[in-house]
């Protein structure tokens, strides 16, 4: 995020350091030079080592800050025993929700690689959550096992709900079944949460995949695609 809020985004999981910082470059380049770089990253630490020290190049003097899960922090108390196997990616979003809707229970679904859903309790008490592959993963599995699927073409673009619920070609039946297939899965779980819950909660979006997804589902919720920076902002000044 540049100083005046603007947001970019590099998709740098396959990148390698030399690809790392020609994009750092492109896209940093006007941004001027920041006191501090904030990390929350729950990747492997060899990746994690690389961006550190990509952006300890670029800007020196800055202070790189990563951030990490606490049992109590911004009043937010992760469910997890041990703290540290909790991803800090889902650990800032819990805090960027309990800013945004104080007192207020929420279930978290971040549409990304992985699809997240975490609940927490108006007071803060996070309840757990589930990991499920999302739908790039999903589609990477199925071409990993079936190749020959990958390159057939493609009779529209996918206007999902648009297209029928049963496709008459195997490029649409793909997308429409890993849609179809997440869509009830999430719905089942925000489901049974609901009735679990002792107060209506909020439902909230976030993920790359956030406003592809939200036309298909039966519930109602917010779609707040800076979840995850706007909690790693109140971690980053504690």
């Amino acid at each position: 995020m540049g100083p005046q809020g603007t947001v970019h985004v590099i998709d740098w999981s396959v990148m390698t350091a030399a690809e790392l910082d020609a994009e750092l470059e492109a896209v940093l380049a006007g941004e001027g030079k920041p006191a501090t770089v904030v990390f929350c990253a729950a990747v492997p630490e060899a990746r994690q080592a690389m961006l550190h020290q990509c952006l300890a190049r670029r800007y020196p003097k800055a202070r790189m800050q990563w951030l990490k899960v606490y049992k109590r922090r911004a009043g937010v108390r992760p469910a997890y025993a041990d703290t540290g196997s909790f991803g800090v990616d889902r650990y800032a979003a819990l805090v960027g929700a309990k800013g945004k809707y104080p007192n207020t229970p929420v279930i978290i679904i971040d549409l990304g690689t992985a699809i997240t859903i975490d609940a927490m309790d108006g007071s803060g008490q996070h309840l757990g959550g589930l990991i499920m592959p999302g739908l790039g993963s999903l589609r990477d599995s199925l071409y990993e096992k079936a190749p020959h699927l990958r390159n057939l073409p493609v009779s529209q673009e996918h206007q999902l709900p648009k297209t029928a619920l049963m496709p008459t070609n195997t490029s649409d039946a793909i997308e429409v079944g890993i849609h179809v297939m997440l869509t009830a899965s999430i719905e089942r779980i925000v489901s049974d949460l609901c009735a679990e819950l002792p107060a209506s909660p909020q439902i909230i979006l976030c993920g790359g995949d956030a406003e592809r997804m939200a036309k298909l589902f039966a519930f109602e919720a917010h779609i707040e695609p800076e979840l995850v920076l706007d909690g790693m902002l109140v971690l980053s000044r504690l």
